[in-house]
């Protein structure tokens, strides 16, 4: 049997970003703000599909792999999600968002 990813058309959607507040410093809370935007048509992506029971996973992992974060950021009437994080130590982080 074939297997066959049921995507509609894969495409690469961006995602912006912001800090508030804009200087991140560990250990203190961090609000994040995840846009994600049409690719054809550069506005806010509005309309999302649940995937693995949520709308959004996003994950932070520290350069070393000291850290690992798995969370679910809450949409907003925007189409933009929030998530408070708080990042234990300075140093390079790779972000990740699903949706």
């Amino acid at each position: 049997m074939k297997l066959l990813a049921n995507l509609p058309d894969p495409v690469e959607y961006p995602v912006e970003l912001e800090c508030s507040p804009a200087v991140v410093k560990p250990g203190n809370q961090t609000e994040l703000r995840i846009r994600v935007r049409n690719p054809k048509t550069g506005k806010p992506q509005q309309k999302f599909e649940i995937m693995h029971e949520k709308l959004m996973h996003f994950f932070a992992v520290r350069q070393n792999l000291s850290f690992f974060l798995h969370e679910h950021p809450v949409v907003q009437g925007d189409g933009s999600f929030v998530l408070p994080v708080s990042l234990p130590e300075g140093g390079m982080y790779r972000l990740l968002v699903d949706f």
